[in-house]
């Protein structure tokens, strides 16, 4: 054969063909990503995930004001266990609501940990007009720090002060696109 370096060109003839003409097995064999090494920034261990379609409307609130909400403010919207495979890893959580408000005014929501009374984090949108719906997302990243189980709360409401209900994953009209709006929690270790 040739040996060819930065200043060989090749006929374009060369550059066409199939898998199996380049001598490769096809399909191409799948790789088990576990075993793979010499790979930085980690790897994802596992996936769970809550992504509920239920339509919820209330008018339970979140305080407006500079203090944590609490797990007894808005509504459940959904809940999500997970056992960390390991102890040392990270857990990736992403909270997703879908809805609008009555009135012109922002939706908060919140994750909750297990039996915690303090909200680890807090999301919201604003809901500009009655009908529209908007969906926003925000993230939560903690050390796994052991392999025992818990379970996250996403909870939802409507912000103390502006009056009016909240809607999630619907309008105050009713269901939205063919009821496919989701709400819920996304968590990659």
């Amino acid at each position: 054969g040739t040996i060819l370096d930065e200043n060989s060109s090749l006929p374009s003839a060369n550059l066409t063909g199939t898998i199996a003409g380049a001598r490769l097995p096809d399909p191409l064999p799948a790789i088990d990503g576990g075993s793979l090494t010499g790979i930085s920034g980690g790897k994802v261990l596992q996936m769970v995930y809550s992504l509920v379609a239920t339509e919820f409307t209330t008018s339970s609130t979140f305080g407006a004001d500079d203090t944590i909400p609490q797990s007894s403010e808005g509504i459940e919207i959904t809940t999500l266990e997970i056992t960390p495979t390991s102890a040392t890893s990270n857990l990736h959580i992403t909270m997703q609501a879908t809805g609008t408000r009555s009135t012109s005014s922002i939706v908060p929501f919140a994750l909750f940990k297990d039996s915690g009374a303090d909200a680890l984090t807090v999301g919201g949108f604003r809901s500009e007009t009655e009908g529209v719906t908007a969906t926003s997302l925000s993230t939560w990243i903690e050390a796994s720090g052991s392999t025992s189980a818990r379970t996250y709360k996403l909870r939802g409401g409507a912000e103390s002060g502006g009056g009016g209900s909240s809607y999630f994953n619907r309008t105050s009209a009713g269901s939205r696109y063919g009821g496919v709006c989701r709400s819920g929690l996304i968590i990659l270790e």
